[in-house]
This record gives structure tokens, C-alpha cells and sequence, in this order.
């Protein structure tokens, strides 16, 4: 698809989505084109990554050999098998653990009974890109994230008990609860995940909101959730932070945009001119203005800005407003 030759309304939508990850191959970026055609939109964040998934794992030449659902049942056991191995690569070919060196072989990431045939044809589906030394991976991360939310939703259908999915996502001393760093991105696309929104997803966002409430500035897809959950989000970030020093929260742009709603300005405003959260944090708050365009919002910067021209906090608010 060439750029010059696209309505522009396309490419308009795409900036909106923040989707660019999905036009760096020709095969991705008519998959997003056919999209848009088909729903006169791109939607969320989540519907466009799922949507992808559904255009990388469909091979029409060889649907009778590995059927649409066995080869989303293996994506998704392959990505959860990665996940929670801490691994971005899967080795291939017949190698067993001992000659990977720590790497995961990919005959061991797949359900009881698939076949080697059954196996190498999943692995060749654009979903996965070659990666060195006779590795691979996902082609973009995104989706072994989000596939690995999928393998636990649906184990949580079939009445997997809560406690068990704490535990693979948690670590509890006392009454803290702690989320595990290497599966923050897992978890957050775990809140959303269940169209259905069954108590077990509730539950779970009520989980992240004890443990790491600000993991929605830079995973998943936030313009899915909840107002309600999305305003207590910045409540219970600034609470967790208040009279700290400094603070490194991570964010990412196009994550704090789908986080934002103009519904969230007041919300924002009155955390951002509270002096007792951390100069760090509502620099992070000014960022969170500018991508998500909260107008609203913008006097509390404009006043603060005024009365700490020159200071260090006042640069800071200026760095933040140029991100």
C-alpha cells in the first residue's frame, strides 16, 4: 500500500490509534488498511491488536491442516509458556532443554498432542519473525503480551481458582501485594481482556489498583477501562507517592493517550496542583495533559508554571510540557 495513494482519512486514523507498530511490514500495514475499509474505523487498541492476530495466524492454504482455533490455542500457549519464561525467543527445531543453555525449545511451549508438522506450521505464520541463532520470536511484543493475557482468561473460564492467577502474577509478604516487574505488561492486558467483564477481571483490576495502579500509563490498553477505575487509578498513584522526593514512574506516550479522556481533566487538575505529590509525578502529570489533550486541565499547569518560573520544579514542569 503506498502512502501516496491512500485516503488520508487512513493515515489520520492510524495517528489516532497510535498503530504505527503495525506499518513497518507491507503485509501488516494492508491488514490495518482492510481494517479500517471494513469498520470505517481502526477502534481501540485492543480491538485493532486483536484484530492483527486473527490477519497473522490465517493462512488460507493450510487452514485444513492446522484449523483457525489450534492455531490461536497454540499462539496463545506459546506466548504464556515465553511469558512466564522470561523469554522474548524460542529456540527451534528438535533441541532439548539441556542444548538450548537456558533458552526455551519450542517443542516445549505447545499443548499435549501437536505434531512436529502441526508445530512448524504455526511457527511459519507472519506472526513470528526469525530472530539470531536459530531463534524466534513474536514479531511484535505486543501480542506475545496480550496472547499471554488470553492463555489466562481463558483458564480463568474454566474455573481456574483467583488465588492460583494471584499467585502467577503476584507476590504476597504480609499484606502487601506485589506485582511481578517481568509480567506488568501480561497484567494489564489481563484487566480488559474478558469482553464480558466477569467478577474474576474485577477482581483482578482491583488487584493491580493495591499493587501498581500506574502500570496503565504504559501498558495494555487504558481507553478500554472504566472511567470510574481510570480516575481512581490517578487517585491511588498519587496517594501511593505523596510526600516522596522523587519518583521514577514509566510511561509511554502512546499509552498515556489512550489513558486519557477529557471526562479525566478535573481529576487531573486537582492532582496536579496538590503539593504534597512528588515534582516528579506531576511532570508525568503534564505529560499525561499534553498527549491526552485535557484542555481542561491546562490552567492548573499554566498557574503552576507562573508562580515557579526559574525553580527546578518549574523546568521540570517545562521538560515535561516539550515530551
Amino acid at each position: 500500500t503506498g502512502k501516496g495513494t491512500v485516503d488520508p482519512a487512513f493515515w489520520t486514523a492510524v495517528d489516532e490509534a497510535d498503530a504505527w507498530d503495525f506499518m513497518t511490514r507491507p503485509l501488516d500495514a494492508d491488514g490495518m488498511f482492510a481494517l479500517w475499509q471494513r469498520r470505517g474505523r481502526l477502534g481501540t487498541w485492543q480491538e485493532v491488536v486483536e484484530a492483527m492476530v486473527d490477519l497473522l495466524l490465517d493462512e488460507p492454504r493450510d487452514r485444513s491442516a492446522l484449523p483457525r482455533d489450534k492455531a490461536r490455542e497454540g499462539a496463545e500457549h506459546l506466548a504464556a509458556c515465553m511469558a512466564f519464561g522470561k523469554s522474548l525467543v524460542v529456540l527451534l527445531g528438535d533441541a532439548t532443554p539441556s542444548d538450548a543453555q537456558g533458552v526455551l525449545t519450542s517443542r516445549e511451549c505447545f499443548p499435549p498432542g501437536w505434531s512436529p508438522a502441526e508445530r512448524d506450521l504455526l511457527l511459519q505464520r507472519p506472526l513470528f519473525a526469525p530472530a539470531a541463532y536459530g531463534r524466534l520470536r513474536f514479531h511484535h511484543r505486543t501480542h506475545q503480551d496480550y496472547l499471554a493475557a488470553c492463555w489466562l482468561a481463558t483458564l480463568m473460564r474454566q474455573d481456574c481458582p483467583r488465588s492460583e492467577l494471584r499467585h502467577l502474577l503476584f507476590a504476597q509478604r504480609a499484606d502487601t501485594l506485589t506485582l511481578r516487574p517481568a509480567l506488568a505488561a501480561v497484567a494489564a492486558w489481563l484487566a480488559t481482556v474478558d469482553a464480558d467483564d466477569a467478577l474474576w477481571q474485577r477482581q483482578h483490576r482491583q488487584d493491580l489498583l493495591d499493587a501498581a495502579p500506574w502500570i496503565f500509563l504504559a501498558k495494555g490498553d487504558p481507553r478500554s477501562l472504566p472511567l470510574d477505575y481510570k480516575t481512581e487509578v490517578l487517585r491511588r498513584t498519587a496517594e501511593r507517592f505523596k510526600g516522596r522526593s522523587h519518583v521514577s514512574i514509566e510511561w509511554d506516550g502512546p499509552t498515556l493517550k489512550r489513558f486519557a479522556d477529557p471526562a479525566l481533566a478535573e481529576a487531573v487538575a486537582r492532582g496536579f496542583a496538590d503539593p504534597t505529590i512528588p515534582e516528579d509525578v506531576r511532570a508525568d502529570y503534564v505529560v499525561l495533559i499534553k498527549r491526552g489533550r485535557l484542555h481542561g486541565a491546562m490552567p492548573a499547569v499554566v498557574a503552576l508554571a507562573a508562580t515557579t518560573h526559574g525553580s527546578r520544579q518549574g523546568r521540570q514542569v517545562h521538560r515535561a510540557a516539550r515530551s
